[in-house]
This record gives structure tokens, sequence and C-alpha cells, in this order.
């Protein structure tokens, strides 16, 4: 129409241009969600702060979080109970540990938490048994 054929390849490129963006914005915006990138640290702070704060938890040892979604993360704390508290009294403790932290976080979906001693300094070892002494 205009007699400049020149505006197809111009156009053509353009497009692909447009098209080479969208792809790197996607992977910029995907990447973390691809490597299971682990939750802000903020988020995991809190995390950390509702554990501390149950009772029946002598020690919070490790949180581990990981990105399943845009609005789904995984989350794994291990704890160290108190040693006088029951099997009951653990069990709720969980399950409100549970709950305080997916009404804190919403995105947290999936919460396992995991009761172990604390070891300081070397692997853990069975319990009655020591190392030999050299």
């Amino acid at each position: 129409m205009l007699g400049w054929p020149y505006f197809d390849g111009i156009a053509s490129v353009m497009i692909g241009l447009i098209l080479a963006g969208t792809a790197i914005w996607l992977v910029i915006e995907t990447k973390s969600l691809l490597i299971g990138e682990s939750a802000a640290p903020d988020v995991v702070q809190g995390i950390r702060q509702i554990a501390q704060s149950c009772r029946e938890i002598r020690h919070v040892n490790e949180i581990l979080t990981m990105h399943m979604g845009p609005d789904y993360v995984l989350v794994n704390v291990s704890v160290e109970f108190d040693n006088d508290v029951s099997a009951a009294d653990i069990e709720i403790a969980v399950a409100q540990l549970d709950t305080r932290i997916k009404q804190a976080y919403p995105m947290a979906k999936r919460i396992f938490i995991e009761g172990e001693a604390r070891h300081v300094g070397g692997p853990p070892q069975p319990a009655g048994e020591t190392l030999p002494q050299a």
C-alpha cells in the first residue's frame, strides 16, 4: 500500500524482539519457581519466632522452605521438644504450631514439623550410646 517493501521485514523483526523480550521476562519471573527458591528471609524468621514461642519447644534447630508455586510454600521445621513433655502434648503443640504458621503466612500450604535432638559439634548418637574415648 505504501510502496515500501521493507515494512514487512521491519514488522517481522519488531515482532521477534517483542517475543524475545517476553521470553526473557518469563524466564526472570519463573526462575525461582523452577529451581525451588526458599521463602524470603523475613518469612523464615517469622516462622522461627512462632516456633520459639511454643512452650513445648526447647530449641528450633533448622527451618527449610521451598517455593512450589507462586503462592505455595513447603515448610520443614526441625525442633527439639522438652524432654518432660508428653506425646499427647507434643501432638497438640504440633497442630497449634501448624495452624499459627498458616494463619501468619497463608502461602505456607504444607508444613512438616520434625522433632529431633539438638546436636552440637558432631553427628547424632543413638540414645544411651557414647563415642569411645581416645
